[in-house]
């Protein structure tokens, strides 16, 4: 029998986007029989009332009773516990990126229910927590796709260019029959005195030297024009290839402003793998190495961020700011 499980969204830390994933994430270890989302669905959680009609969502709206005060995590952590003691779960989702969610996933765990969490900023404290963590990712355009219509754009005056020399070429060798052909017409009509015979032969020469001249140079120039145009647009190719980094002020303020934001919130400390996803989320193609660093600490190093470690009960370390 599949497993039944019961689904609890923080819908003002979790984008809709990820409805679709998440349900299918699910569908693979059991029956989701509770699935609700939590949140203020006049504001932050408008993003998913297209999702709900789709995977039958419950919809749990929760007012701020006071400025600056989120109640969402309390009305989840709530109807959770009620939802333990009164149905036959067998596992518990929890879809959040806050850490507040830590000591509700413990709870679970002590009463013998598996929890799996899902956020999209991961936390190692609510990793640690939960029996099974999945990092829901966005859905973003790779950067081969972005270049391909360049490489069609550089390769296209190139072929312009190649295909216009023959047509050069093929103007002179139309003109060529009607001058060899005119001395051969004088030839039968010399012995008659009208005066069109003799201007006939007096305008073959004329044309027939200057189109031999004229095709000389533009010969030369086809076959010389190919051999230069390739190395320039090869050049240009590779000028569109090659990555633009994001200047350092600007990873300098996004970490910036993310470590205010937390300790806005109560937080002393904030970990290392916090700030990474945060910057990986404004700048998914990110590359340390790019920038002469090795991994995220020698980069924050680098911007003058102070680090600081601590260890863990396995003998570990954890970074944080």
């Amino acid at each position: 029998m599949d497993k039944k499980i019961a689904l609890f969204i923080d819908g003002d830390n979790v984008s809709a986007a990820y409805a679709d994933d998440i349900m299918k994430l699910l569908a693979q270890r059991g029956e989701v029989v509770v699935k609700r989302v939590y949140g203020d669905w006049s504001n932050k959680c408008k993003n998913w009332k297209k999702a709900v009609p789709k995977h039958l969502f419950e919809i749990k709206h929760q007012i701020n009773y006071a400025p600056g005060k989120n109640c969402t995590d309390v009305a989840l952590a709530i109807d959770v516990m009620e939802v333990l003691y009164r149905k036959q779960i067998d596992v518990f989702c929890i879809v959040s990126s806050d850490s507040d969610f830590t000591t509700l996933a413990i709870k679970l765990r002590s009463c013998g229910k598996p929890v799996i969490g899902m956020s999209e900023k991961t936390n190692d404290n609510f990793k640690a927590a939960c029996s099974e963590h999945i990092t829901l990712k966005p859905k973003t355009e790779q950067p081969k796709e972005e270049t391909k219509p360049q490489k069609k754009d550089a390769n296209a005056p190139k072929r312009q260019k190649q295909t216009q020399p023959p047509k050069e070429k093929a103007k002179p060798a139309q003109e060529q029959p009607a001058s060899v052909n005119a001395p051969a017409n004088t030839t039968a009509t010399a012995p008659t005195p009208a005066p069109t015979t003799v201007t006939a032969p007096v305008n073959a020469p004329v044309l027939a030297t200057p189109t031999a001249n004229a095709t000389a140079p533009t010969t030369e120039h086809a076959e010389t024009e190919p051999a230069t145009e390739p190395a320039a647009t090869a050049s240009a190719a590779q000028k569109a290839e090659q990555p633009q980094l994001t200047p350092l002020e600007e990873i300098e303020r996004v970490v910036t402003e993310y470590v205010q934001k937390e300790k806005e919130k109560g937080k002393d400390k904030v970990l290392l793998t916090n700030v990474g996803d945060e910057i990986k989320l404004h700048y998914p193609t990110i590359k340390y190495a790019d920038y002469g660093c090795k991994g995220l600490e020698k980069l924050l190093a680098k911007l003058n961020f102070k680090l600081h470690k601590d260890k863990t009960e396995n003998g570990g370390n954890v970074c944080y700011l």
